[in-house]
């Protein structure tokens, strides 16, 4: 696989700013959250060794360069990483491809005091991934944690990028998806590979019954039931890692946390939209950029957007956040070609046509709230205007559909 550093990663680590996995410890499983705006994670002044994100007081014990540690691996006995960071390494040449990714773009590893219901830290706009070192977990824990994040860069360095403000919703939507439900994935590949290198207790790192527990038991069964038809190692690893990453899709609580998060990224960033960039706008890369996703080294391969699950799937069963897609894309389209285009016109009327409340919303109100770290789309439902009755659906009868085509690819 030839890899070329993105463009675009810096834009994307500015529009991204981080991400931040959430969950009870010790629980096994992560959510990923993403705060929006870079000016949240920054040094408390006077304390280099403080960050305050979104509100939070981040105690910054110690960062130990990923590369320095590649380098020199003994010479980092001390750190507080440096068990998990061995393990990882290792464990197999797939996490030391990760592993030497992540370095090649300075990221730091550091061990960070963090709240409870905190798991870990992943800060793109300052390039460190943190843990707190000094809890009683899993060291195979960690090292799922690690290789999730060190994934990510992977996809960077293979041009995938979160987000795009000339996309279409519905083109980050894909990209976003794939990308945060390949890296999941990656963590299945690496416990399964250091299992298979002679780790009776990478499997530990996912909890009984848990849903990662679920599907790394169906990773394993993929790949056993592909080698037993006669295929390579390698096919099989693939096979098993596509037929798993499509399962991921069914996951409910994933799809509504990604595509809210895409709501703010896109609220908040609206600014850097082009219109001129931006209209008629199809990224002619989306494929490439889907399947950046999964290629995660020079045999692992697994993501694409023919296979991608795609249009109502991506919302599972939340015909709600659907609607707010789809206003969010017309609020879009509007700052692109402007609010009294006969085109913008007629798409409001009819949405709210077709029952599409959040049409009314109040974008401004909502961009406010989700400063202030309100859920997107709470956010922006709760920004709809209580005086909607003075719109009268029997109006909409006087707009015909323009002469325009707007075509979204799924």
């Amino acid at each position: 696989m030839k890899k070329s550093k993105s463009k675009r990663l810096k834009a994307v680590f500015a529009a991204a700013a981080a991400s931040m996995m959430v969950t009870s410890m010790p629980a096994g499983a992560h959510i990923h959250s993403m705060p929006f705006q870079g000016q949240q994670f920054v040094n408390d002044n006077g304390d280099p060794g403080v960050i305050r994100i979104a509100g939070m007081r981040i105690d910054q014990r110690s960062c130990l360069s990923l590369d320095d540690f590649l380098a020199d691996t003994s010479n980092h006995r001390r750190a507080p990483s440096y068990e998990t960071l061995t393990e990882l390494y290792n464990s197999s040449a797939f996490s030391r491809n990760l592993m030497r990714d992540a370095a090649d773009q300075n990221v730091q590893v550091c061990d960070m005091g963090l709240p409870n219901n905190i798991a870990g830290v992943h800060i793109p706009h300052l390039n460190k991934v943190g843990l707190d070192f000094k809890r009683n977990t899993s060291t195979h824990l960690n090292m799922v944690y690690m290789a999730h994040e060190f994934a990510h860069y992977t996809q960077f360095l293979n041009g995938s990028d979160y987000f795009d403000p000339n996309r279409t919703m519905y083109e980050n939507q894909r990209v976003l998806l794939a990308m945060e439900t390949a890296a999941p994935v990656a963590e299945l590949i690496a416990m399964f590979l250091a299992e298979e290198n002679g780790d009776r207790r990478a499997s530990s790192a996912f909890p009984h019954r848990s849903e990662e527990s679920r599907w790394y038991r169906a990773f394993k069964l993929e790949y056993r039931s592909q080698i037993r038809a006669g295929v390579t190692h390698d096919d099989a690893l693939n096979a098993a890692a596509n037929k798993v990453w499509i399962n991921t899709f069914d996951d409910q609580d994933k799809l509504d946390h990604y595509n809210n998060a895409l709501l703010g990224f896109t609220l908040v960033n609206m600014h850097l939209l082009k219109p001129s960039v931006a209209a008629n706008y199809s990224d002619p890369d989306l494929a490439a950029a889907v399947r950046g996703a999964g290629q995660l080294s020079d045999t692992v391969d697994f993501t694409n957007l023919d296979t991608m699950p795609s249009g109502e799937a991506l919302f599972g069963r939340n015909d709600r956040m659907q609607r707010i897609f789809e206003a969010m894309e017309w609020y879009r389209q509007s700052k692109i070609y402007g609010a009294d285009n006969e085109w913008v016109i007629w798409q409001q009327n009819n949405l709210r046509a077709n029952g599409n409340r959040y049409v009314d919303a109040d974008f401004d109100e909502a961009l406010r709230d989700i400063r202030k770290g309100k859920r997107a789309d709470r956010a922006i439902a709760d920004s709809v205007s209580r005086q909607r009755n003075s719109f009268e659906a029997s109006d909409i009868s006087t707009f015909h559909t323009p002469n325009i085509s707007v075509t979204y690819k799924f």
